[in-house]
């Protein structure tokens, strides 16, 4: 996201200055979105383009940050969503909405408003933001990111190692016609603490190997742990090895345990981006994804959909093929086939065979993804195909 630069002239001219704002370096940016999405599906009678299929949305995001001197920082983001008054008439549905809809299927919030400090190698941040962890992450598949309400703290002293503490309080979610403006607890378990504690610890001591470890304390519900390597080297071309492994332990004696692991491989050559992975993750009683909206996964196989399907009780294999920029377009596919047993949140030994393509262009200055999804289950009786166009223009 691109940020403008105000000066302090600007600034005075729009009256959002005084005396003691005078060193305040204020900047804005932010991005206009339209978003649609539409379904086929022959058993629901549904086809591409039908509005009883589609949903859309149109927004604006205005994102501002502020250096406001000794190492003090803030920053505020405004999201606005309507549907233009496509409902009823192109869409049934939207992608995400607010509370405050004014009968539009519309309105208004908050992801970001935090201020930070930084001293040292340290910095502190408190207040609304994005996160990136491998619990609590925010997810840009959507018109716009979900957010969180917590306190980071981030250190540098030890070399080639970054620190990570973090109390997460609050998240807003994220889904199909997700309210946005809702903040709820992250952790309801958690009674009267309903906190989620983060500790990581990131190391890049060894040459060419990235080495992640993260602890969660979700009180009274479980605790965490999800580990990551990654190691890059040059056989005649770029390769990078990657393993990760997690495991869920709930509080609940009575539930069980969930454990994850997998591996990736992937090359880079004659400027095609090359990847295998697996995954796979047992029957435990809580799926592996994001606590903050119960979505997502940072699995190597998370492709667009598929999410449903392996987070709980199945192993998955992904085969994922990036192509150079031709003609200032890129093409993405990758195909997953997941083996579900009997816990699976999809269905039982529902199977599932996921092909996603996807184009990535520019035109007129407006970044540009146009996706097609098939998705084939075991336990259904026809394929389930999506068309997803997203047009995002930054400023």
């Amino acid at each position: 996201m691109n940020f403008t630069k105000l000066s302090l002239a600007t600034i005075m001219a729009l009256g959002f200055t005084s005396a003691a704002m005078a060193d305040v370096d204020v900047q804005f940016g932010g991005q206009a979105v339209l978003y649609y999405q539409t379904l086929q599906k022959d058993s629901a009678d549904l086809d591409f383009f039908d509005k009883a299929g589609s949903r859309g949305n149109v927004g604006l995001q205005i994102r501002s940050k502020a250096d406001l001197g000794n190492g003090f920082s803030a920053g505020v983001t405004a999201n606005m969503i309507s549907t233009a008054g496509l409902e009823g008439n192109l869409v049934n549905g939207v992608m995400q909405t607010a509370s405050d809809t004014n009968g539009d299927l519309g309105g208004y919030w908050i992801p970001e408003a935090y201020v930070a400090k930084t001293a040292g190698n340290t910095t502190l941040k408190i207040g609304r933001q994005y996160l990136n962890t491998p619990f609590a992450f925010s997810e840009g598949w959507n018109v716009f990111k979900n957010s969180f309400e917590a306190a980071v703290l981030i250190n540098q002293d030890i070399p080639d190692t970054t620190a990570v503490l973090g109390m997460v309080n609050k998240a807003n979610g994220n889904g199909l016609g997700a309210v946005m403006d809702t903040f709820g607890a992250v952790n309801p378990a958690g009674g009267s603490d309903n906190a989620v504690y983060v500790l990581g610890l990131l190391n890049k001591s060894i040459p060419n190997l990235n080495a992640n470890l993260w602890a969660y304390n979700l009180t009274s519900l479980a605790t965490a742990v999800w580990a990551e390597l990654a190691y890059k080297m040059d056989v005649g071309v770029p390769l990078t090895l990657a393993a990760h492994y997690a495991n869920v332990n709930p509080s609940d004696d009575g539930l069980e345990d969930t454990t994850m692991y997998g591996a990736k491989l992937a090359a880079k050559v004659n400027g095609f981006g090359l990847s295998v992975a697996y995954d796979d993750v047992d029957d435990g009683d809580i799926p592996i994804h994001n606590v903050g909206t119960g979505v997502k996964t940072k699995l190597f196989v998370q492709q667009i959909l598929n999410q449903g399907s392996i987070k709980r009780d199945a192993s998955t294999v992904q085969l994922k093929v990036v192509t150079p920029e031709y003609y200032g377009a890129k093409l993405i596919a990758q195909y997953a086939m997941t083996d579900a047993g009997d816990k699976n949140l999809a269905g039982a030994n529902n199977d599932l065979d996921e092909l996603d393509v996807i184009i990535k262009t520019k035109v007129l200055g407006t970044n540009l993804l146009i996706a097609y999804v098939n998705q084939s289950f075991d336990n259904d009786q026809d394929d389930k195909d999506l068309l997803r166009v997203v047009a995002r223009y930054k400023f």
